[in-house]
């Protein structure tokens, strides 16, 4: 888009990236006091693309890039699925992604009261994650409105009515931030990792977690033994059958 039209619309679209990506207050100059889940979005929203830059820049050997490289490869695959081989398909997709986070972004503000309820991507700043859809419009790019609906049914079909909270993520793309969010240390066993996070988002078993995780290089804590252990406490609580429970 050449012209001043367009480019106030890519302009508008930069302040919108960068406050969804990090909560920024151009107005202010200061960071807004944000929500657990408009951290969550800053992530999705480009956030984690500046992380996995970051990392891939410090790196100090071939094997710490080549691990940093898959980590990429890994969730570009879990957030675009089978649109991640084309660009224009990628696009359409990144732009309905970044348009629902923006909408939920502004619910969060709204539900959060006053401490953060200028947190909030406006609609006029929102409209900037249309200059996509404008340059597909101008251009008659079939591809990419082809590439939308697929990412429409995408998200509804395979993760929005799959998942319990309705969020439009998926398993994998989930351990990745949630890797991103504690690197370089590990913070939950995986019992502890299933019962307090990912069961708010789906049902899985501890071993099909912990095989998803050792797969995604998902740092976990070692599980606990004997007494400490979930199954151990369990057991305690039903007494064998026919027997009464002594103390």
């Amino acid at each position: 888009m050449k012209n001043a039209e367009g480019m106030r619309l890519e302009s508008v679209l930069r302040v919108a990236c960068k406050q969804l990506t990090t909560g920024f207050d151009r107005k202010n100059r200061t960071k807004r006091q944000l929500t657990e889940r408009q951290k969550e979005l800053n992530f999705r929203s480009g956030g984690a693309e500046i992380f996995l830059d970051f990392l891939q820049s410090i790196a100090s050997n071939e094997s710490e890039r080549a691990q940093v490289t898959k980590w990429m490869q890994d969730y570009d695959k879990a957030r675009f699925a089978k649109l991640s081989k084309s660009k224009k398909k990628r696009a359409a997709f990144e732009f309905l992604m970044l348009w629902r986070n923006a909408a939920i972004y502004d619910e969060q503000a709204a539900l959060s009261g006053e401490p953060v309820k200028q947190a909030t991507i406006r609609v006029p700043l929102r409209i900037g994650f249309l200059a996509s859809v404008v340059r597909a419009l101008d251009a008659l790019d079939a591809e990419f409105f082809r590439g939308l609906a697929e990412a429409m049914r995408i998200l509804n079909e395979e993760r929005i009515s799959f998942n319990k909270n309705h969020s439009d993520v998926t398993l994998d793309q989930w351990l990745l931030e949630y890797k991103m969010r504690i690197w370089p240390k590990s913070q939950h066993t995986v019992r502890e990792l299933n019962e307090q996070l990912v069961s708010k988002l789906r049902i899985t078993s501890d071993k099909k977690l912990r095989e998803r995780c050792h797969k995604l290089g998902v740092p976990l804590k070692a599980d606990a033994r004997g007494a400490r252990a979930v199954r151990y406490k369990a057991l305690q609580i039903v007494p064998p059958c026919g027997k009464k429970r002594t103390n």
